[in-house]
């Protein structure tokens, strides 16, 4: 092959490669009706089980409980992880996830669940407090799934413990 095959050869695969990933790195848009059918889930189980049953499941995957309110249905919690840099170092910046859930009877014995996950970043500044930017909401129906299923779980262990 000639030199300028070669070369064009590769830089034909680099624009293949790079409109790839320009590809891959978009998600289509999901419209709210689509957020809310993800986000939200209705549980067999008394509103006050599946309240708990939330705050457990949310304690087990590492988040700290920030502020509830039965009555309201209102649970809002955050987690924190660490940036690690070169060696192993931790870095100033961190990302974490805020969630919030609404959890409404609709019935002595179901009880919706809506859950809102928001990926956050933060830093710390020299001679300032620590500063929180608020990210993208999380709407990966694995992870969603995963969650409301461990709640199911965790509400049927409830159940079962009368």
């Amino acid at each position: 092959m000639s030199y300028t095959r070669i070369v064009s050869a590769l830089c034909l695969g680099l624009v293949v490669f790079l409109g790839g990933c320009g590809l891959a790195a978009r998600r289509p848009a999901i419209s709210p009706m689509q957020k809310r059918v993800l986000t939200t889930k209705l549980i067999e189980g008394s509103h006050e089980d599946t309240f708990r049953a939330v705050m457990t499941v949310l304690q087990d995957h590492g988040y700290a409980i920030r502020n509830t309110d039965m009555d309201a249905g209102l649970i809002s919690a955050y987690t924190a992880r660490q940036n690690y840099g070169v060696w192993g170092i931790p870095t100033e910046h961190g990302t974490g996830f805020e969630t919030s859930c609404i959890v409404t009877p609709v019935s002595s014995e179901t009880t919706e669940i809506r859950l809102v996950i928001r990926k956050s970043y933060e830093s710390r500044l020299r001679f300032s407090d620590r500063l929180s930017d608020k990210g993208p909401e999380v709407y990966d129906p694995e992870v969603i799934q995963e969650l409301f299923n461990q709640v199911t779980v965790e509400v049927k262990r409830r159940q079962a413990i009368r």
